[in-house]
């Protein structure tokens, strides 16, 4: 997968006129000035990490970019200063970089270590993904759930808490028999039933019900962790949530689930009618749902694969912005719902306008009447 920088152009950079879209990626940087590139990632640095880069992370990093404008300069001038740069062989694509090529590499590397630095504060753990399948006690977000005897698998996206109670957090075509019914109270097993799960360890108690013919607002569920369960605030990977927050367009959005194992993707759009291709109704119509957040990668090697549905993507601040439940299998784009909707929706259904993800500080979206 590309460096999170080096994504981040792959979506802004055809927003400019004078981008040209050329047959070699690494040629689409030539248009673009040693200062522009720059701006560019002062740009993704404030959308994704403006509340780590303070003090003195701030000033070292200013520093670094100094340092890398100076490397940089000559070696971009000369290049173009090249009367003729004829089309490169295969050969010289992999092994010559262009100089911009190797500045947005140096700027990709230097994502990646701020990143890491941030995440290594949240001590994030190292399951490793592919074992997000088996059974997990304590349970924990990011692992395979379902509906006992039913076939279908999803991915336990967060821990909610209200009066008491703990509530695992999905999506309600994962955590129901039949999300049209509003009236579901589904046995949930964790790991799903074709990851070989028997265990019950909650039980669905509310969702919103899908309706045909209409714009749903969201596609979740929650249901009630049983007493002699306990649950783990970690999420693989990743770490524990710091809080919850609405999305940024143009920002590195992270998820661990079920199938995909950990994959990462940018937020590109608001999209206000989002049809599931493969959830129809009254004939062959399509269910809709919106607003929804689309998440685009910028390579084919992002997965979005069934059993993914019902995983939290979480920000690079480790904040909880949106609930996965759509995308194409192995496709290179996901759906959302945003995870303030999914808050306010079951803090109304809860009667509890305090409810909210457990180990997060929330605030009140919904006030009971």
């Amino acid at each position: 997968m590309p460096g999170r920088f080096s994504q981040y152009l792959a979506f802004e950079l055809p927003k400019q006129a004078k981008f040209v879209s050329r047959n070699v990626k690494r040629e689409e940087y030539d248009v673009f000035s040693l200062e522009e590139l720059l701006q560019y990632f002062n740009a993704y640095l404030q959308t994704n990490f403006a509340f780590a880069l303070v003090g003195e992370r701030r000033t070292s990093l200013q520093q670094t970019l100094a340092k890398l404008k100076t490397r940089f300069t000559q070696p971009i001038s000369d290049y173009d200063a090249q009367p003729d740069k004829p089309a490169p062989n295969v050969w010289d694509v992999l092994t010559k970089p262009t100089p911009r090529e190797a500045l947005v590499k140096e700027l990709d590397k230097l994502a990646d270590d701020i990143a890491e630095e941030w995440q290594a504060t949240l001590k994030a753990t190292v399951t490793d993904p592919g074992k997000l399948t088996q059974k997990v006690r304590p349970l924990e977000a990011g692992h395979s759930v379902g509906v006992q005897n039913n076939p279908r698998s999803g991915t336990i996206g967060a821990f909610l808490r209200s009066k008491g109670k703990v509530y695992l957090l999905s999506n309600a075509h994962i955590l129901t028999q039949n999300a049209f019914n509003d009236k579901d109270q589904s046995p949930i097993v964790q790991p799903s039933m074709t990851d070989g799960g028997m265990e019950v360890v909650a039980n669905t108690a509310h969702h919103f019900p899908i309706v045909g013919g209409a714009i749903n607002p969201m596609d979740a569920a929650i249901a009630c962790v049983r007493d002699d369960v306990n649950i783990s605030l970690e999420y693989p990977h990743i770490g524990e949530l710091t809080g919850f927050r609405e999305a940024k367009t143009g920002e590195t959005l992270r998820m661990a689930c079920r199938s995909s194992g950990f994959i990462q993707a940018i937020v590109t759009r608001v999209v206000q009618e989002w049809p599931v291709r493969n959830w129809v109704v009254n004939g062959g119509a399509r269910i809709k749902f919106g607003p929804v957040l689309e998440l685009r990668a910028s390579t084919t090697i992002f997965t979005n694969l069934e059993g993914d549905s019902g995983g939290l993507w979480i920000g690079e601040d480790n904040k909880a912005v949106a609930l996965n439940f759509s995308g194409g299998e192995e496709s290179t784009y996901a759906g959302a719902i945003p995870i303030t909707t999914v808050i306010a929706y079951m803090q109304k259904a809860l009667n509890d306008g305090q409810a909210g993800l457990i180990g997060v500080e929330n605030s009140t979206l919904y006030r009971p009447t």
